[in-house]
């Protein structure tokens, strides 16, 4: 116990060289009127990448230790499809969590960045660039804001956003929005030029699962007009940064676009004024993105911590070039169909119009290529197994077993009782055959959110030895009353069928009634006893 605890107090008080582009960018959620840190404040959070050790981070309200696991890559890869994705930018970030209200700064130092035009026009020979990125195609539109900017004139600001630096707040959608597939009711909306997706909070939101018109340091509390505003409609819910400043270039101009959320999964960056050159903006105090990324969660325990530890891996981004960004921009992302939003095993098996590997998993009643945010759900449950066109390995329901006969390759079904349980095969978790789906049971352990953390095995990995109840010193300490019992038992018996031996002699002597004479002859001897005074004549 004691070596624990001075692991982690050695952790956590140990500097940390982190850069000033990855320092302090944490961001506090307002659910309501309150602050918090996190949905899980007993869980150490940290990110994963290929080819380095993760960060540990472990979240409190007085502060938050982390352990570098390396220089990050600021131009990361824009996609990947094999779950060990390039860190985010912010994911180095160390240093004290904030405290649980909102921080007062003073106004920072005017600072000046020289606008640069692009060396070359990105719409130079098209007035629209598509893009395909796998999960949503992209088209970036030049000089057509007005048929998608909406006004917002009559909504009120609001405060919290508005007065704050560095703070989200929940928000609640009116239509289920689907972010690469997932079902999203709840928004988180930051001061940063951001929209926080996943529903598990935490305080580097601005590390994975966003959707960012334009992330960077914007502070709408330092500039007189400065405003966050949103609208929730029955089929769109929309986002508006107002005339919003960098906080570390405050001297560039007022910055105002919008972010649209619309009912069909669609996504609209809406840029009405970019004072200069996004590729300008510096990324020195907070990361600089356009685009989208989505991540999914392993849980693990860290014994020499005595913690949960929840790793976040990011397994896709959609990256919109800076150059193309500028005052009457448009950004229009559409979804494209996936995996998990295909609910029943024949839907999957034929996957029309998706793109993706497609698997139905029976045990946990789900179709994904792997990559979403049941991932750890997919692992556990043996949903990598694959039986495709075999479905004599795939379990059947009670009382049917399928056969394959030795003079063809159809197979037949009869009766369990006909055959023995050593013939019958139950070994297929995840299927791509669409003839197997109609012989299939209904799923024994179906998911419903993977946010939940998992139940892990502490000693899983060997590290720790795991409390074995003694049962065989319980053994040896019951067999050694019963014999003793059995003993006394058995020498009572013989003093009293042997009443002339030694045994029963003692026996007689110590009997109740013989016992009870001689407390009560002490007791009378000691009260009548004479008492003497004794005097001198002296």
């Amino acid at each position: 116990m004691f070596s624990s605890v001075f692991l982690i107090a050695c952790v956590l008080l140990t500097p940390v060289r982190v850069s000033a582009s990855r320092a302090n960018v944490q961001y506090q959620i307002a659910n309501g009127n309150r602050l918090s840190l996190t949905s899980d404040a007993s869980l150490a959070i940290s990110f994963g990448k290929a080819g380095a050790s993760a960060r540990f981070k472990r979240q409190a309200s007085t502060g938050a230790g982390t352990v570098d696991g390396g220089a990050i890559n600021a131009d990361a890869p824009t996609t990947s499809g094999n779950g060990n994705q390039t860190l985010p930018d912010d994911a180095n970030s160390g240093g004290a969590a904030p405290n649980s209200s909102v921080p007062t700064e003073p106004p920072p130092a005017v600072t000046t960045v020289k606008p640069s035009a692009p060396t070359q026009d990105p719409f130079q020979n098209a007035d629209v660039i598509h893009d395909w990125h796998k999960y949503y195609e992209s088209s970036i539109l030049k000089d057509n804001i007005n048929s998608y900017w909406v006004e917002l004139q009559s909504t009120p600001k609001h405060q919290t956003l508005s007065d704050g630096h560095r703070v989200a707040v929940v928000i609640p959608l009116k239509f289920t929005f689907f972010f690469y597939g997932h079902p999203v009711s709840n928004v988180t909306v930051a001061t940063g030029g951001f929209i926080y997706m996943s529903p598990f909070l935490h305080q580097w939101l601005t590390a994975t699962q966003y959707i960012a018109p334009l992330m960077a340091n914007f502070d709408p509390s330092f500039a007189e007009g400065s405003s966050i505003f949103y609208k929730s409609y029955e089929d769109q819910f929309i986002v508006e940064w107002r005339d919003v400043v960098l906080k570390d270039q405050n001297s560039t101009g007022k910055f105002r676009f919008q972010a649209i959320l619309k009912e069909d999964s669609s996504i609209t960056f809406v840029y009405k004024t970019i004072p200069f050159a996004v590729s300008n903006i510096s990324s020195e105090q907070h990361p600089v993105k356009i685009g989208l990324s989505d991540a999914y969660y392993n849980d693990t325990y860290l014994p020499a911590f005595n913690v949960k530890k929840r790793t976040i891996y990011e397994y896709h981004k959609v990256n919109v070039p800076s150059n193309t960004i500028m005052s009457g921009t448009v950004v229009v992302l559409k979804s494209l169909p996936t995996c998990n939003r295909l609910d029943s095993c024949d839907t999957c098996t034929k996957h029309l119009n998706v793109s993706f590997d497609c698997r139905w998993c029976n045990k946990i009643g789900r179709c994904s290529d792997g990559l979403d945010w049941f991932r750890q759900h997919w692992d556990i449950h043996g949903c990598r197994e694959v039986r495709s066109n075999e479905i004599k390995e795939c379990p059947l329901p009670h009382g049917v077993i399928t056969m394959t006969t030795t003079t063809s390759n159809s197979t037949t079904r009869k009766p369990s009782s006909m055959v023995s349980s050593s013939e019958m095969k139950m070994g297929c978790n995840s299927t791509t055959d669409s003839s197997v789906c109609p012989l299939l049971p209904p799923p024994s352990h179906p998911i419903i959110d993977p946010h939940i953390p998992i139940s892990v095995d502490r000693c899983a990995d060997g590290t720790c030895k795991k409390d074995e109840f003694p049962v065989a010193v319980v053994v040896v300490v019951v067999l050694a009353v019963v014999a003793l019992l059995a003993s006394m038992i058995g020498w009572v018996f013989y003093a009293y069928t042997h009443p002339t031996s030694r045994s029963g002699m003692w026996l007689m002597e110590h009997r109740p009634s013989q016992i009870k004479a001689k407390i009560k002859f002490w007791k009378n001897s000691s009260d009548s006893s004479a008492k003497y005074k004794a005097e001198s004549e002296a």
